[in-house]
């Protein structure tokens, strides 16, 4: 924002509207005590700049009714020949910056947690195996379904601290360029369908190569054609496909797009929007984490997820991704993208 001498708004750019939700171009000409009547913090934060010419450099924080602006407030003076002709008042919005930091936290916390909790795991599946092979011999069904039930229950804590375990490690990317004809043999071989199962690929010469973290689409890939599997059931179609594509926002950019279809069961409306959720599940032996995997990895390749699906006709996972992903450091342009004059 630019104020002149008096401390009226002179000028400002788009960011500073967006920013703090409100209608700029209204005030321009009137005093910043007008300006930012609504917002007493940072009309208390100027005041030793545009009252007593102070240099402003310090951290702010804005409560609104629609958010919470994190960053930073630099204010300074524009001297003139013999006299100071106005102010300029930059905010930067370290909002995302702070979210990283909090979010990288927690993913080590998820690291540390994981770990801690499978050195004990392992102990009582030993135990359990130690167990069974003590009372073998002993021929009370009860027993045995005891046995049976913590043996079951250790598999599923295991399989949720594994879960777990990729979660924190979803926000690191190792960009490399994949062949995604081979990334889709590779997947299919871990499956074994049965007879009735057809498997169709459909790899486009021109969608095939893409720059990407190769293990986190492994696992856009195992989730979706297990799931895929699950709802084909004993006899069904399933199909793989790439074809070249573009975003609706950013028709210019290059990207590829992957369907993976099934003609099973369907998902219900009311369950659709649920989906990408965590914990929630519709299977029986699943933690609810699978499709929560495939959204992160999508969101960090840059790309969208969308799903069509119809009850007893099928369901279609379509995900788009661009053809050429760079990895930039969010620090260094956070900085630049998110300020405002």
């Amino acid at each position: 924002m630019f104020f002149d001498a008096q401390g009226h708004l002179t000028g400002f750019n788009k960011n500073i509207s967006d920013m703090l939700h409100m209608p700029m171009e209204k005030y321009r000409g009137r005093h910043f005590k007008i300006v930012l009547q609504t917002l007493p913090q940072l009309k208390a934060q100027l005041e030793n700049l545009l009252l007593y010419g102070q240099e402003i450099n310090e951290e702010l924080t804005i409560f609104s009714n629609k958010s919470i602006l994190k960053g930073r407030l630099i204010g300074y003076p524009v001297q003139g020949l013999r006299s100071t002709i106005g102010y300029v008042v930059e905010i930067y919005d370290l909002s995302q910056e702070i979210l990283n930091e909090r979010e990288d936290l927690i993913h080590r916390l998820v690291r540390k947690m994981a770990h801690d909790i499978k050195t004990p795991l392992a102990t009582i599946k030993f135990s359990v195996e130690t167990l069974k092979y003590i009372i073998n011999n002993i021929e009370d069904p009860e027993v045995q379904e005891d046995l049976k039930n913590i043996n079951h229950e250790v598999n599923r804590i295991q399989s949720i601290t594994n879960n777990y375990s990729k979660i924190a490690q979803l926000n690191k990317l190792k960009i490399n360029i994949i062949d995604l004809a081979e990334l889709c043999d590779e997947t299919l071989l871990q499956f074994h369908p049965p007879e009735q199962v057809k498997i169709v690929k459909d790899i486009s010469d021109e969608a095939r190569l893409i720059t990407a973290d190769a293990d986190q689409l492994r696992v856009v890939f195992k989730e979706l054609v297990e799931n895929a599997l699950d709802a084909v059931g004993a006899q069904g179609e399933i199909r793989i496909s790439t074809y070249p594509a573009s975003f609706a926002r950013e028709k210019h950019k290059d990207a590829i797009c992957i369907n993976i279809s099934d003609s099973g069961i369907g998902i219900p409306s009311a369950v659709k929007d649920k989906i990408f959720e965590p914990s929630f599940t519709t299977k029986t032996h699943g933690t609810g984490l699978g499709l929560v995997f495939v959204k992160q990895i999508v969101a960090n390749h840059q790309g969208e997820i969308l799903i069509d699906s119809e009850l007893h006709k099928g369901t279609k996972f379509q995900i788009i991704i661009p053809k050429e992903i760079k990895v930039q450091q969010e620090k260094d342009i956070s900085w630049r993208r998110n300020t405002a004059y």
